[in-house]
């Protein structure tokens, strides 16, 4: 039922903000001894990138950055922490926020809970991917621009940054 972790996505996603931290790059070719070959990946000009949206990952790279203080340079022993921290951060927290969020705006108890856990979301927020993640800042940005009758160029900045963010986490988001 939970979610093992570690898939090629997830790793790639890892190894963006790793690099980013450690190299100041995107290029993720030093991770190769740590993860393996690694299929989500773009070859160009004979350095390696991830071919996923980069917004999870640059949103992770501080999260990834604190946490190696705690447990050093990379290393096959660490990538489990490391990745652990990331994912609670980027993926889990914006869902459980939205949650209590909507608790507080007097959503129906029973009706979150079967949004959370009658649903594959919460479980699915356990992975490092965007998805979770990309829909959390969707229905923000929708929040703001429809939960008044006015909406202010404040507002309006807000929904549009928040959309922007969904879309550098999740390409499709744009649609």
């Amino acid at each position: 039922m939970f979610p093992h972790g570690g898939s090629a996505n997830e790793l790639t996603r890892w190894a963006t903000a790793a690099s980013l931290v450690e190299k100041g790059s995107f290029e993720i070719s030093w991770t190769r001894d740590l993860i393996g070959p690694n299929v989500d990946t773009a070859v160009l000009n004979g350095r390696t990138y991830s071919n996923k949206a980069p917004g999870v990952a640059v949103l992770a790279a501080p999260f990834y950055a604190v946490t190696r203080l705690f447990v050093g340079p990379p290393d096959a022993s660490n990538i489990r922490v490391t990745w652990f921290v990331m994912r609670f951060a980027v993926s889990t927290l914006p869902l459980l926020l939205l949650a209590l969020w909507l608790y507080r705006r007097d959503a129906d108890g029973l009706g979150l809970a079967i949004l959370l856990f009658a649903t594959p979301l919460f479980v699915y927020s356990l992975l490092f991917f965007s998805h979770v993640f990309a829909a959390v800042t969707l229905y923000f940005a929708f929040r703001l621009l429809y939960d008044t009758r006015i909406a202010t160029p404040a507002r309006c900045a807000a929904a549009g940054t928040l959309s922007g963010i969904s879309v550098i986490s999740e390409f499709p988001a744009i649609f």
